[in-house]
């Protein structure tokens, strides 16, 4: 018997026609339900973003100004450190060059001293030892 005979002949016929409709509302009002059941769920998220939204703007502005805040006191850190570094290696220039002004003999002694400890070492690489010919 086909779904679309209206009148039942037998009382097996009725009972398994019915329990056809029956599967068919079932899945129809389960679906249906399960819709409407998604659709709250997608309005609740939907409105636990919009009531997150300002919140996150408001981090987000927090953060923003707080890395600013931060890059522009290292920066004047950077600064100062290098500020003080010039100024330490002028005054080391500084005392160097009166040091050489008061004992040039000594920065001259100086000067060799270093010139031989590298031709030292320049001259260690190199073997000096002449090898008799055959």
């Amino acid at each position: 018997m086909s779904p679309k005979d209206k009148n039942p002949k037998t009382l097996s016929e009725a009972i398994t026609q019915l329990d056809q409709l029956a599967s068919q509302k079932k899945s129809r009002i389960g679906s249906s339900s399960l819709n409407i059941s998604i659709e709250n769920e997608l309005k609740a998220i939907q409105k636990s973003i919009a009531e997150l939204q300002p919140h996150l703007q408001n981090l987000q502005g927090e953060i923003a100004q707080s890395a600013e805040e931060l890059l522009e006191e290292t920066m004047e850190q950077l600064k100062t450190k290098i500020n003080q570094g010039k100024k330490n290696m002028t005054e080391l220039g500084r005392s160097v060059e009166e040091k050489i002004q008061k004992n040039p003999w000594w920065a001259l002694g100086l000067i060799g001293l270093i010139a031989l400890l590298i031709g030292f070492l320049i001259g260690k690489g190199t073997d000096h030892r002449k090898t008799p010919s055959s």
